[in-house]
């Protein structure tokens, strides 16, 4: 007898044999377990009927199912044989049974489309109409997924109809028309539409490269699964998602295709809390749901019943794909228009308050604030008066166009979906992030005296000491209330002891309990009677306490703040010694733990202060000091400043009774060191971090600052995150942002801000990467969050409150002078035979990764040598690689290199050479230290300070160190005290000075182990400090007053003193010198030759500062002129952020930097807010150098490429072949002509200028 197959749909056992090679990951587990089930089932039911029909017996009916009960309380379906067709006695063969573990064996029967299969079944057939199921027109229609190859099954199986007159979606009803391998079938180009990638939602952080090596075997075969499309992945995703109720699907048939239409079913819906719509038995995995709306495709032709040829975009598409870096350019400017207050759910008299700010700015300030100013400080303080509920940036709002009426839905990154979205109520603070010199110290000046004497809110304040939560409310007292008998104290009294449960009505304790029960009532009871009958306060305690505890800010003037009306003294100290507080006491898992049960967990009081917290870097303490005295009105801010160790911390307290306490970074984390300090004992009004973008760093100063109970939090810093740096809104090209910037603002926003959007710090960071339809990242997910959050205008808007004088850049291009080009030259031929002798290959190679120090050391040496480079070990190092390079070419290596390389290595060896033959070289870098051309020294003088005569220089000059120079200078001063002098004439005191220099020679070279004779007398006489010695005059013919000064060994050096002598006498013309290369080096040169010429200046380097005070040293600059102090040398590492020098108007770069953003942060500190005149920049280049290559580079390189792949110069790959390059500078014109380069007098050294 021949049958006809049945047309069924295949079993999922029966898909995951056929395509197992090419499933994505799998979908919820509940799921595809009860499927499993079913799909044996159905499978063994298949292969029974089979049987019969092959044994020519007629199927009239299912096969009768017998519900057989499990152990785990489940019931399992076991078919048997029908009773009324028993089986005939004859069968040879074993009756087929129920096998778990069988697989197929043959393919899939290939089906044809059923015509019959209608969209909608003709009356009285088959199908049948839904029932307790939500109506479609309750859920939010989100689109459609075409199922190719595929159709509604015939008449046998079961259908349902829906409201929308397609039919009810699920698995039994489909089934593949065609007979496929790997998804598609032989003539791919019949079915295009089959390849569906489903995208992949990252929903767990990657693993770590240990983890990734040990899958590395099988990570091929995963990724191949991943990307094979699988029509059936869709109809699972659908299956998983409609038995969890988070979509609900209807198809139809249309031609060879299937169409789905998915109905997303919210969450939040009514109909969900009914009983009778109960089906959903746990929420669905989150990546369940995305992946399927991934799938799901927007058309309103498809949603109509054709399938669309085109490429409808998906549901979860998002349109916004601008960069993190364009994201915060962007950031909304803060409203200058009064009417946004209208906007915020609070009081009249907050939106009052913030209407006066942003009309008049804050009351003590006498600087006029600008409008944008005046905006940002308004923003700033509805941010702390006004927290708003906002929705969590995790939820995407999507709107339907495919019914005519207009509706919205919002889905999650975790897979949720809602009619209304989840909510948090902002944190009471945020991120000033203004630009570089538009006023940031002031805006924050004046939120503080916006809210001054003002307690912090503690609404939501843990009373508990492991700051669990819920917790009792914190109910401010004194010292005067503790002794109150009012009934409120008494009872917040009570709150703080642990009381015995009431029993509850029909509670019945057995006798042992009973007794310990009663017990305790006892104990509790001889407690209370304790208590004292407190007397009744005074009207003053009663007013103290109202002072020091009310909501309304109670100012109180001090003594010397009012002196027409001065506060009694007596009362004025009761006042500072009553400072309110609230308890914080264990909480119940405390007491149960053992410290609780020892008793050593005690209650401890923190000190409520309307104080603001003010952390700044320690060389912008005085900066900011120099700011509060300039813009805020004499005796209206109350300010402590603790800079160094030596401002001991105060006790909280005292620290209460403080408006503002400005605090160093060192003290700071000073205080993170301690276990216990007076800073947590203290609920501040707010904490205040200037150059906020350090807490990103994992440290135990974020760690505190993390930790300090604050009303308000504030991080003050023009780049939050590396990449987040915008110059100028013209620059249209703004790629940045990468995980590190995620990363660092997670920080931000989770441990400092405590943002409840961002529970954890890798939340932010999960936000933008996750539940992406394209695999990428939108950060503009965040866009909302950081226009409310960031404070900050636009570079238009700043512009149209003020204009900055104009500023010129330029490029100054030196030439060397004839020894520091042989010295150049000769650390080029260490690159350039490294790279010839290591053959570019193993350890030795310069740029091989175990050689990075060396690397970093002789780049840093070569970059340093077009300004000026020396170093003892400077001969020798030329002489061994002299050496090494002739034995090398000698030896049997050579042979093997090319004639180009030996070419190559013959010049390094005369390269080489050429420096040791030349004195000048060898005496300014073999000092190390630069030389003068000297005009007027006696011979005598020229031998002892170890002078070169100008019959031994190449060039006919002489030459004297500037070390030697400053030596003879500070012995001749010793000389001509009065105190010691002993000589006539200036003959004798040049013997006196040639005898002193010797004998502080012999002093020098004495060993560290040497120990003088108790009756050696010291070299130098000692002197107070205050004891003042007159000077002895020089006579009038002293060879002394006729010693000049040339041009110096180094040509910066020598237009730098050019630049200051050309104007001696501009009043207010001041100069900024940068230089990032070896500082210590330069700077101690560069001083060195001023102090020769007369030249007033300071350092703002690391050693260089006199007592360490860097932020002194920058005042001083800032208010002298510039016959006080001409120039000051900044390293441009320590000082290109926050501080200010706009005394100068002229900036001289000694090298072009590296990094951009740290040559604009440099150029910021002259050219920013407060400047009056034009400014004017000079960054000085050597042409044909490693730096001259190194500008043109830079120029070439995306923002992003200096912070990911080329932190340093030497790592970009065009800058180190030009390193392996033999580009040897050529001696200048005029050298070649037996002069020098530079051609300079400087004048007469002055010999009485104290040094």
């Amino acid at each position: 007898m021949v049958t006809t197959p049945l047309i069924e749909a295949p079993t999922r056992q029966q898909r995951q044999d056929a395509d197992s090679a090419r499933l994505p990951p799998p979908v919820a587990d509940e799921v595809v377990k009860s499927a499993s089930k079913a799909a044996y089932a159905e499978a063994d039911e298949a292969e029974l009927r089979d049987w019969i029909e092959s044994r020519g017996v007629a199927v009239t009916s299912r096969p009768q199912e017998e519900m057989v009960p499990q152990a785990n309380g489940e019931v399992n379906k076991q078919y048997t044989t029908p009773q009324n067709e028993p089986c005939p006695s004859e069968i040879p063969f074993p009756t087929p049974s129920w096998t778990p573990d069988q697989t197929l064996a043959e393919p899939l029967p290939v089906v044809e489309p059923n015509p019959s299969a209608a969209a909608s079944p003709p009356p009285g057939g088959p199908c049948q109409q839904s029932s307790n199921q939500i109506p479609l027109h309750r859920l939010f229609p989100a689109g459609t997924v075409v199922l190719h190859r595929h159709a509604i099954v015939a008449d046998e199986v079961d259908k349902v109809v829906v409201e929308d007159g397609w039919l009810d979606f699920s698995a039994d009803i489909l089934v593949k028309t065609t007979q496929y391998d790997r998804g598609c079938p032989q003539e791919e180009d019949d079915c295009p539409n089959l390849r569906i990638a489903l995208p992949t939602v990252q929903h767990s952080p990657s693993p770590s490269p240990s983890k990734k090596r040990r899958r590395s075997s099988t990570a091929t075969q995963r990724t191949a699964k991943r990307n094979k499309p699988d029509i059936d992945l869709l109809v699972e995703l659908v299956t998983a998602n409609a038995a969890a109720r988070t979509v609900r699907a209807t198809a139809t048939q249309l031609g060879d295709d299937v169409v789905l239409r998915i109905y997303l079913i919210p969450q939040d819906l009514d109909e969900l809390a009914d009983p009778s719509y109960r089906g959903r038995s746990r929420k669905p995995i989150g990546s369940v749901v995305l992946n399927l709306l991934a799938a799901v495709r927007v058309s309103q032709k498809e949603w109509m019943g054709q399938v669309d040829p085109g490429e409808p975009v998906s549901f979860l598409r998002e349109a916004d794909t601008r960069s993190l870096l364009e994201v915060y350019r962007d950031v909304e400017s803060p409203a200058h228009d009064p009417a946004f207050v209208e906007d915020l759910d609070t009081s009249a008299d907050v939106r009052d308050r913030i209407v006066a700010a942003l009309a008049d700015g804050a009351p003590g300030v006498t600087t006029e604030l600008f409008e944008y100013q005046r905006a940002t400080l308004a923003k700033m303080l509805a941010r702390e008066l006004a927290p708003q509920q906002i929705v969590l940036p995790s939820f995407i709002r999507r709107s339907t166009s495919l019914v005519p009426t207009a509706r919205d839905v919002f889905v999650s990154t975790d897979g949720r979906i809602c009619l209304e979205p989840a909510t948090v109520c902002e944190p009471r603070g945020g991120i000033l992030a203004e630009d570089m010199g538009v006023g940031k110290t002031l805006i924050t000046l004046a939120l503080v005296l916006s809210t001054l004497s003002e307690l912090p809110r503690l609404d939501g304040t843990s009373t508990y000491l492991d700051e669990s939560s819920p917790s009792p409310a914190p109910y401010l007292l004194t010292r005067l209330s503790t002794e109150f008998p009012f009934a409120s104290e008494m009872a917040e009294e009570r709150k703080t002891r642990r009381r015995l449960p009431t029993l509850l009505p029909g509670v019945v304790l057995d006798a042992k309990e009973q007794l310990a029960y009663d017990q305790a009532l006892r104990r509790q009871s001889a407690e209370d009677s304790l208590l004292t009958t407190l007397p009744f306060p005074s009207l003053r305690s009663i007013m103290l306490n109202h002072v020091k505890t009310a909501a309304v800010a109670q100012r109180y003037p001090y003594p010397t703040e009012d002196p027409d009306s001065p506060l009694p003294q007596a009362m004025f100290d009761e006042l500072q010694a009553t400072p309110p507080f609230y308890r914080l006491l264990p909480s119940a898992n405390q007491e149960d733990s053992r410290e609780g049960r020892r008793g050593t967990l005690k209650p401890r009081h923190v000190v409520v202060a309307a104080t603001t917290l003010i952390v700044v870097p320690t060389d912008l303490v005085r900066q900011w000091e120099a700011q509060i005295s300039e813009h805020v009105a004499p005796g209206v801010l109350r300010t402590l400043v603790l800079r160094t160790s030596k401002d001991k911390f105060r006790s909280a307290a005292e620290m209460a009774t403080y408006d503002l306490i400005l605090m160093s970074v060192a003290r700071f984390a000073d205080a993170a060191e301690l276990t216990e300090n007076s800073l947590r004992g203290v609920h501040w009004k707010r904490l205040v971090i200037d150059e906020g973008h350090v807490l990103a760093h994992g440290n135990r100063m974020r760690k505190l600052a993390q930790e300090l109970r604050t009303e308000s939090r504030w991080a003050v810093s023009g780049t939050p995150s590396t990449n987040l740096r915008v110059s100028d809104d013209t620059d249209t090209v703004a790629v940045g942002g990468d995980r590190i910037d995620y990363d660092r603002l997670g920080q931000l926003f989770s441990r400092f801000l405590q943002h409840d959007a961002f529970p954890r710090p890798e939340t932010l960071r999960k936000i933008v990467q996750t539940h992406v339809n394209d695999n990428g990242e939108r950060p503009s997910r965040l866009a909302n969050t950081f226009d409310r959050a960031i404070m900050r205008h636009r570079p238009e808007h700043v512009r149209l409150a003020f204009s900055l004088p104009p500023i010129t850049r330029r490029v100054v291009e030196i030439a060397m002078e004839e020894c520091e080009r042989k010295v150049y030259n000769a650390l080029i031929a260490t690159f350039v035979s490294n790279a010839i002798t290591s053959q570019r290959i193993d350890v030795d190679y310069l740029f091989h990764p175990s050689k990075s120090h060396h690397l970093n050391l002789l780049c840093d040496n070569l970059a340093a040598a077009t300004t000026f480079f020396g170093s003892s070990e400077f001969h020798s190092f030329a002489f061994d690689a002299r050496k090494f390079a002739k034995e090398v070419l000698a030896g049997k290596k050579s042979l093997d290199w090319t004639e180009d390389e030996r070419e190559k290595e013959h010049k390094v060896v005369s390269v080489l050479s050429e420096v040791l033959d030349d004195r000048e070289a060898l005496l300014t870098a073999g000092e190390p230290s630069i030389a003068f051309e000297v005009f007027g020294l006696p011979e005598e003088l020229l031998a002892t300070f170890r002078g070169l005569p100008a019959e031994r220089s190449l060039l006919n000059r002489t030459l004297v160190s500037a070390n030697e120079l400053v030596r003879l200078r500070v012995d001749l001063k010793e000389l001509r005290h009065a105190d010691v002098k002993a000589w006539s004439d200036d003959e004798e005191l040049v013997e006196e000075l040639i005898t002193f220099e010797e004998k502080r020679k012999r002093i020098d070279a004495r060993p560290k182990s040497y120990k003088p004779d108790e009756d050696e007398q010291p070299l130098f006489k000692k002197r107070s400090r205050n004891a003042k010695v007159d000077l002895v005059p020089l006579p009038s013919d002293s060879v002394f007053r006729e010693i000049r000064l040339g041009a110096c060994t180094s040509a910066k050096f020598n237009h730098i003193i050019g630049e200051l002598k050309r104007h001696p006498d501009e009043k207010h013309l001041q100069f900024i010198i940068f230089s990032s290369s070896k500082i210590d080096l330069l700077f101690a040169n560069l001083s060195e030759a001023l102090d020769l010429l007369s030249i007033r200046h300071k350092i703002f380097a690391g050693g260089h500062t006199r007592g360490g005070d860097r932020g002194a040293t920058v005042q001083y600059f800032n208010r002298t002129t510039a016959a006080e102090c001409q120039a000051i040398l900044v390293d441009a590492k320590l000082g290109g952020r926050g501080m200010n020098l706009t005394a100068a108007s002229r900036i001289i770069m000694l090298e072009p930097i590296w990094q951009p953003d740290l040559e604009l942060q440099a150029e910021k500190r002259a050219h920013r807010l407060g400047q009056t005149k034009p400014v004017d920049l000079q960054i000085l280049v050597v042409p044909g150098t490693f730096e001259h290559a190194l500008l043109s580079r830079r120029g070439q390189l995306a923002r992003e490429d200096f912070v990911k792949k080329t932190k340093a110069p030497q790592q970009d790959n065009e800058l180190r072949s030009l390193l392996h390059e033999s580009r040897y500078l050529e001696p200048a014109q005029r050298a070649r002509n037996g002069r020098p380069v530079s051609n300079c007098d400087w004048g007469l050294v002055n010999p009485d200028l104290d040094l």
